[in-house]
């Protein structure tokens, strides 16, 4: 119960114009009142406006003032996930340059540093993007240049954008000169064998490799 008359806000749970529905504890839920912001402590307001999501959670304890130190969030540096679903934001405090003064925050206790945390998630994103498609592009460069250390194309007919056409091509340029003088060419293990030509766009062909995944086509000129 209520103590004497004095009545302690335990949350705000909504918001309507410049007023809130006030949840007062030791009060059930028929005596919220709707209040003006007017009324309601600055650190309260704060808290709630500076992220709407928060109406319905309970309120933030009044900050004891005393002589300690303020510390005031400069900027973001990196970001982790802890327990599985608990939000980390390394912290560069203001005023504060060395890398050991530097620590590792809960994001519900940053209070006043919505904007920061804003900026950092926008830049974090684009990041992850621009890593992942320059992976993709490192890998793709790499099974190119396997595939181009010698390249030897067996006789196949297949169809190529309704063309038939008769795929008798020898070889790389050094098989086509040993073909010439009737020598056998040895197989070697970086050899790579067309299994069938699928596509044909200008003067290039997209190559299925034998014992190769369909991943792993590749488009190759007609000199090849």
């Amino acid at each position: 119960m209520p103590k004497d008359d004095v009545y302690i806000i335990e949350m705000l749970k909504e918001k309507k114009g410049n007023e809130f529905l006030v949840k007062w504890e030791y009060y059930s839920e028929e005596e919220n009142s709707w209040e003006p912001k007017s009324s309601i402590p600055d650190y309260i307001l704060q808290f709630y406006e500076e992220d709407l999501t928060r109406l319905g959670t309970p309120a933030p304890a009044e900050p004891v003032e005393d002589d300690e130190e303020t510390f005031e969030v400069e900027n973001i540096l990196e970001k982790r996930i802890v327990k599985g679903k608990k939000i980390e934001y390394l912290i560069k405090w203001k005023n504060y340059d060395g890398p050991d003064d530097n620590t590792w925050e809960p994001a519900d206790t940053l209070v006043g540093a919505g904007d920061i945390i804003k900026s950092f998630e926008n830049n974090f994103e684009i990041e992850k993007e621009k890593e992942k498609e320059e992976a993709k592009l490192k890998k793709a460069n790499e099974n190119n240049d396997k595939k181009q250390t010698k390249i030897r194309i067996v006789e196949n007919t297949g169809k190529v954008n309704g063309e038939v056409k008769d795929d008798k091509i020898e070889e790389t340029k050094k098989e086509k000169s040993n073909s010439k003088k009737n020598k056998a060419v040895p197989v070697q293990e970086d050899v790579y064998t067309v299994e069938a030509l699928m596509e044909k766009k200008g003067s290039k062909y997209l190559v299925k490799w034998e014992n190769f995944p369909e991943n792993e086509n590749s488009w190759e000129p007609k000199s090849s």
